[in-house]
């Protein structure tokens, strides 16, 4: 059997380093200002804010993006400046794209190898699992790219990995596990702001799964308590040395500066998915009700009115409204194959599937100029088949395992994780329905295909098996004849 496993993990390597070299050979650089850019730099989402960083930081030891003004990092967390300027220290710029993809695959083929541990409590198949995550065409694009997104899925994939054996059983809530914990989760909010939020509210969801276990392997309410201090006190100290460094730049202790803008981009997309015919709603009253002005999103002093005050304007809309815009950006979220982003850094020419997609109503419309664009960008769309089938096909079989698991009890506390943190994710990107944006919700997704095939591979099997039997033992009557 141990055999049989080096040898699959053997052809699980071959396999994702045989796709990643073609996808890497067939990457187009780009010359500007006479340095050459690959595209794991000019095809990256938000770029600047994590490769441009990390040349300043490698060239000149400071977090500020690498621009004319040296502008200081705001919107982001240091973490994958930092892992970026590694190789652009050591073999230079120009040469570090292919170093920083290695780097990144092996983050991807490392969440597969810890995506395998997810799948136990339930008798998932780990081969499967594994396999789901890293050949997933979006997490691997994601790995050609020098962006955060990569890197948070990682960080995820291992804290996700961390609380499922905090969840097994009393002896687990030892200090080791508790500290490797509490590092993780300080690292979540240096990788992407958002990760904050999730490891404030994630606590709150592994009291719920401790209650729900049996009373046999439920540790002590004082364990669980002072291994949960524990773990936010080793959180609170990884994050410190950011927040006095924001606290010395910007004159704020803070961890983040983004929420206003962002909120700013939930706004405008709710207004986009809104049908024609409604008018924005005029969210200067909210404005003044927070002595906040739009114009002053940028500056860290008002960021908090400013996002009150866009969180307003959005509940003032009618919540149909709200409902339909959820619905649409969350079936873009799930849906998504990521083959835009993936076709530019082949060199294929990829139409704007950006603007599809924003209203109910114009569905016909989008499907219509898929149509008529198909010949043009031929090459393009056959990758967005593959792409989309490829995510459609784990998101159905996905819902049969996520049926199957919330009717088992035995696996209820583990299954509050997984849902809990989809639904923590899921509430902070609202409007955003972006594929990119469904990395750290990758390994719960992988997990519920992996169970779903199970189930579905299991019933066949029943059939098949019964079908056989009828044919090995005819009925009474049939002998007679």
């Amino acid at each position: 059997m141990k055999d049989r496993q080096v040898w699959l993990q053997l052809l699980f390597i071959v396999g994702f380093t045989v796709i990643n070299v073609f996808v890497f050979s067939m990457s187009e650089s780009k010359i500007e200002n006479g340095r050459s850019y690959h595209p794991a730099f000019w095809n990256a989402s938000d770029g600047q804010r994590y490769w441009g960083v990390a040349i300043n930081v490698a060239e000149k030891g400071s977090f500020t993006i690498n621009t004319a003004d040296d502008e200081p990092l705001k919107r982001s967390g240091p973490l994958s400046a930092i892992v970026f300027a590694l190789p652009i220290a050591l073999v230079g710029f120009e040469e570090s794209a292919v170093w920083i993809v290695i780097i990144q695959c092996g983050m991807l083929f490392g969440a597969g190898l810890l995506g395998r541990t997810l799948g136990m409590p339930y008798g998932a198949n780990p081969n499967i699992l594994q396999a789901v995550l890293i050949f997933n065409p979006s997490l691997i694009s994601l790995a050609h790219h020098a962006q955060s997104d990569l890197l948070f899925m990682f960080l995820c994939s291992l804290f996700l990995f961390l609380v499922v054996g905090l969840l097994r059983e009393p002896r687990s809530w030892n200090i080791g596990r508790l500290v490797s914990i509490g590092i993780v989760a300080g690292l979540l909010p240096l990788a992407r702001p958002l990760g904050l939020y999730y490891i404030m509210l994630v606590p709150g969801i592994v009291l719920i799964a401790v209650a729900t276990m049996e009373q046999s392997t439920r540790p002590s309410r004082n364990t669980v308590i002072s291994g949960l201090l524990v773990s936010s006190l080793i959180a609170a100290i990884v994050l410190t040395p950011w927040g006095l460094r924001n606290k010395a730049v910007f004159g704020e202790f803070s961890l983040t500066h983004s929420e206003g803008i962002q909120m700013e981009w939930h706004y405008n997309a709710l207004q986009k998915y809104q049908s024609s015919d409604r008018k924005p709603e005029d969210k200067k009253v909210d404005f003044e009700r927070y002595s906040v002005d739009e114009n002053c999103i940028g500056d860290p002093r008002c960021k908090y009115g400013v996002t009150r005050a866009y969180i307003d304007a959005m509940w003032d809309t009618p919540k149909i409204e709200i409902a339909k815009a959820l619905l649409m950006s969350w079936c873009k979220l799930f849906l998504a194959g990521g083959a835009s982003q993936l076709s530019r850094y082949l060199g294929l020419n990829a139409p704007a599937t950006d603007e599809y997609l924003w209203n109910i109503k114009q569905v016909t419309h989008d499907v219509r100029n898929i149509v008529d664009n198909w010949m043009q960008n031929s090459s393009f769309w056959v990758l967005f088949l593959i792409t989309i089938i490829y995510t459609i096909i784990c998101r159905a079989v996905g819902l049969i395992g996520l049926l199957v698991i919330i009717r088992d009890r035995a696996t209820l506390r583990y299954t509050f994780l997984h849902v809990g943190t989809i639904a923590i994710f899921l509430a902070m990107y609202l409007f955003s329905g972006i594929s990119r944006f469904r990395a750290p919700l990758e390994p719960a997704l992988a997990l519920f295909f992996a169970i779903g095939i199970g189930t579905l591979f299991a019933r066949h099997n029943r059939v098949k098996e019964k079908t056989t039997q009828q044919f090995d033992h005819p009925r009474a009557e049939d002998g007679n004849d």
